[in-house]
């Protein structure tokens, strides 16, 4: 299961504060739930190579319920 939600908390994309307690949890549950119903699944969710929008990320907690993370990088620019 691959989650991609862009971007929790980003007030410029409709996120709320509580967003960034709430995907731990439930990223928790779902993985309780598919281990419940005896499911053999791999959970992963999409972070952003920009800052900006990681830093709406719990990464501490969310990662203790995935198998990976996949990095979103393509798209970038800049003056570089």
């Amino acid at each position: 299961v691959d989650i991609d939600w862009e971007y929790p908390e980003a007030t410029d994309r409709h996120g709320r504060p509580e967003d960034y307690a709430n995907f731990p949890l439930f990223l928790a549950r779902l993985k309780s739930i598919l281990q419940s119903m005896g499911r053999q699944a791999e959970i992963s969710f999409t972070i952003p190579a920009s800052l900006w929008y990681l830093q709406h990320f719990d990464l501490v907690n969310l990662q203790k319920s995935v198998e990976f993370f996949n990095v979103m990088c393509y798209d970038l620019y800049g003056a570089w």
